[in-house]
């Protein structure tokens, strides 16, 4: 390597450095000036404050935002606002919604109970007519929009309100929310290219974070990364570089980027100068 000395920048991306994209922009200052030779991720801490309900003006790959069901054939919906729920929090507002479409039937008022089992963690549905020999179906999980899929509900189900029956969900819900995260960086593999890099360059962009897993993070909790290894982990440059911006995104490990909010990305780089 042909460093003489190393620098850790450290940077803070929020609000003030972020585009309407959900990309920040970053000047490196002194750095311009700096021949550099090599760079790795050393640290990253951000908070998860990503939806696990979004509508669809949100992230297009998760676009689950309704409640999609049928009465005698007629399919009615209820939306749900974006945000982070967990079922305590999402059922009611399902309930609500089904039971204010059906206050408007026929009289008498046909009704559908949705309870959810700790133990079993699964949804019930139980619907009854009251005499109207109405038919209540489910509409499967398969539709980009729908929150069925979250609730546990996979394929279309018809319930005969004459013969109440419960009605379980096949699967046990998920409300995790996005799972993982990776970090991009465009600058970074511009100019004279990474030599060592056959694994994270894609054009422009480098990915200096493959997968940081958030199952383990509930919501609203600062996570953390911390490279073992960031000499070992260096990206390399064919020759020296100046490095005047720094473009960084968060996105989903299919690439879709993440909006952070109003909430700060900490990073810390270490760089080789020569």
């Amino acid at each position: 390597m042909l460093q003489t000395k190393t620098r850790i920048v450290s940077l803070v991306c929020n609000e003030s450095n972020k585009t309407p994209q959900n990309v920040y922009k970053i000047p490196m200052g002194a750095l311009s000036s700096e021949s550099v030779v090599g760079v790795s991720l050393k640290s990253a801490v951000y908070r998860n404050v990503f939806y696990n309900i979004v509508g669809e003006d949100g992230n297009p790959q998760l676009q689950n935002y309704k409640f999609n069901f049928k009465l005698d054939g007629t399919p009615y919906s209820v939306e749900i606002p974006s945000g982070f729920y967990s079922i305590n929090d999402l059922l009611p507002l399902v309930q609500a919604g089904v039971d204010a479409i059906l206050a408007v039937q026929i009289l008498p008022i046909p009704t559908a109970v949705f309870s959810y089992s700790s133990i079993t963690g699964k949804v019930t549905l139980l619907f009854t007519d009251n005499g109207n020999n109405q038919i209540f179906e489910i509409s499967g999980g398969d539709d980009l929009d729908s929150v069925n899929l979250l609730l546990g509900n996979v394929s279309n189900f018809t319930l005969d309100g004459l013969t109440p029956t419960p009605y379980q969900f096949e699967n046990i819900i998920d409300l995790s929310g996005t799972d993982a995260t990776q970090l991009v960086f465009e600058e970074i593999s511009r100019g004279s290219g990474l030599s060592n890099s056959e694994k994270n360059n894609f054009g422009d962009a480098t990915n200096m974070l493959s997968l940081l897993n958030f199952q383990d993070a509930p919501f609203g909790a600062l996570k953390s990364y911390i490279n073992p290894d960031p000499v070992g982990t260096m990206l390399l440059y064919d020759s020296p570089v100046n490095l005047s911006n720094m473009t960084i995104f968060v996105t989903t490990t299919s690439g879709v980027i993440l909006d952070l909010g109003s909430s700060d990305l900490h990073l810390e780089l270490l760089l080789a100068l020569k």
